[in-house]
């Protein structure tokens, strides 16, 4: 993961940070001691004991627990928000539960990335590549004071 970071932007010690194709121009890398530390909310929500549930009830009554479940979890979200899925993920289908996901958000964007079930380390560059930006648009500059 650190190597694909590095990758992505350049050794945070160099002043000379790397540009990656297709992606907005790099800009320059505070030195670690002199760069600023911003807080960032990641969520993962799952149902806990699911997978046991599943195999109990009906497809279909499945289905309308997850559709409550997911419903309620994302009526309280309001922020910019980014849906990395994997294309190959056949615990979590990015065509029925991020599809879902995307439309109950608004403004949400929805990735289908070339994984299964954890691009984060299935993919760590392409994960990076999208997880950045969308940080650096969510994070503005605080105000001098």
């Amino acid at each position: 993961m650190l190597k694909a970071i590095a990758g992505l932007t350049g050794d945070p010690r160099s002043a000379e940070p790397k540009a990656v194709a297709g992606t907005a121009p790099a800009t320059a890398v505070l030195p670690v001691s002199e760069a600023e530390r911003r807080h960032v909310s990641v969520m993962f929500a799952d149902l806990v004991g699911s997978t046991a549930v599943a195999e109990r009830l009906d497809p279909e009554e499945m289905r309308q627990i997850l559709h409550e479940f997911h419903r309620a979890a994302t009526g309280a979200i309001e922020a910019p928000t980014l849906l990395l899925f994997g294309k190959y993920d056949p615990v979590v289908p990015a065509r029925r539960d991020g599809v879902v996901a995307a439309r109950s958000l608004p403004g949400a964007r929805l990735v289908v990335m070339s994984s299964g079930h954890a691009p984060f380390a299935e993919v760590p560059e392409a994960f990076l590549a999208q997880v950045l930006p969308f940080l650096a648009r969510c994070i503005s500059p605080l105000p001098k004071l």
